[in-house]
């Protein structure tokens, strides 16, 4: 499943990553969790990936997690655009590796270190 344009929208893109808009109404809140809604950290590790792609304009599978750190949850109500940010970015001829930070304007939200596999 992609969740561009079902569960997020890009609002702008930087050169350091893209700013997003969460959709209160995707599904993904309605199941997580009925009426307290927050985004599940799969699919913040999967709307990275997703956003990765647009950056490198490849086609990735995600390979392995490093480093990855929750720091606070998301919720479609009190954060609703968020900031992924794309650092030590190395692109290779078989792998893509960065380090991501997912933050609002006033917190950091996630940290991690992605590995994929372009196909």
């Amino acid at each position: 499943m992609r969740f561009n344009n079902e569960l997020y929208t890009v609002s702008s893109t930087t050169d350091e990553g893209f700013a997003i808009l969460l959709n209160e109404d995707s599904v993904i809140f309605s199941a997580h969790f009925p009426g307290k809604p927050i985004l599940p950290g799969a699919c913040v590790v999967d709307v990275c990936r997703e956003l990765l792609e647009m950056r490198t304009h490849l086609t990735l599978s995600l390979t392995k997690l490093a480093n990855v750190k929750f720091l606070a949850t998301i919720t479609p109500a009190n954060d609703r655009r968020l900031n992924v940010l794309f650092s030590k970015l190395e692109i290779g001829e078989k792998l893509v590796r960065c380090q991501i930070l997912v933050n609002t304007s006033t917190e950091t939200k996630a940290k991690l270190t992605m590995l994929c596999e372009r196909e």
